[in-house]
């Protein structure tokens, strides 16, 4: 089994249903799941729109990493996601952080996910989970990239302990 850590996000729709339903439909593929809070969100990297809802969730399978990568596409399409523009809104998010300690470039996946140590969306939440983490390109803990002078809103609607989805 390969230890994976996930971003999910959603600003178009029912966003918690789309989080909920979504870390349902992970179960299939990912087994002992940890989670995040959810946080409420701005918009990253220009787009506009409404706010986000975010979490990171960490998982083990037994999937390649482009296996893995075309069943989270089947669960964002089942959800409505169409790819139009970059960081356009949509209903479903879900990003490949990590993979083991996998480091790897291809035209379908680059490993780790080359902006989340730039996202405080992304590491605040990761934090969580695992906070002493080590990126592999840049031999840094995750909570080592937290841009404590970021102006970008990041704060928890939904603490980890309210959600009752895995009992």
């Amino acid at each position: 089994m390969k230890n994976v850590f996930l971003s999910l996000g959603s600003n178009k729709g029912n966003k918690l249903k789309n989080l909920l339903f979504a870390m349902l439909e992970l179960k299939k593929v990912l087994s002992n799941i940890t989670f995040s809070s959810i946080y409420l969100t701005e918009p990253w990297g220009g787009a506009e729109g409404p706010m986000f809802l975010n979490m990171v969730i960490k998982g083990f399978t037994h999937v390649s990493p482009l296996e893995l990568l075309e069943k989270i596409q089947k669960i964002e399409k089942k959800f409505g996601r169409i790819r139009t523009k970059k960081y356009a809104p949509r209903t479903l998010d879900i990003d490949i952080l990590f993979y083991e300690k996998l480091i790897m470039e291809n035209e379908k996946l680059i490993l780790p996910h080359p902006l989340l140590h730039k996202r405080n969306f992304v590491l605040i939440p990761f934090c969580e989970i695992e906070p002493d983490f080590i990126h592999p390109v840049f031999n840094k803990k995750i909570a080592e990239f937290l841009n404590k002078n970021t102006k970008d809103e990041v704060r928890p609607v939904i603490k980890k302990e309210a959600i009752r989805i895995w009992k």
